[in-house]
């Protein structure tokens, strides 16, 4: 396909910086499960602030829960739609705080 591409003069080329939002969420969850919260804290919010998404929000919260920082995961529990929180109230929960 990439041949073909060429062949007709389509640039499939790519030039950006950085990681995309998806890329940095994947890494903020390498990071949490690695034990290393406040770097999955600032990864999930680098996520969030390239493109917001809902699974940055929710590494955000559990990430501040591990951090036992409980007014930053309150806050942004509320950004996870109801149906999704449990998980992550659970998570929360086995690490010390209540939400």
């Amino acid at each position: 396909a990439l041949v073909s591409c060429r062949e007709l003069g389509v640039d499939v080329t790519a030039e950006g910086e950085g990681f995309t939002a998806g890329e940095l969420a994947d890494q903020a969850q390498i990071a949490l499960d690695a034990g290393k919260a406040s770097e999955a804290l600032e990864l999930a919010r680098t996520s969030n602030r390239s493109t917001r998404n809902a699974r940055a929000i929710q590494l955000i919260v559990m990430s501040s829960c591990k951090l036992k920082k409980r007014q930053g995961a309150k806050k942004m529990l509320r950004h996870i739609a109801e149906k999704k929180r449990g998980p992550v109230v659970e998570f929360c929960a086995a690490s010390g705080v209540k939400l």
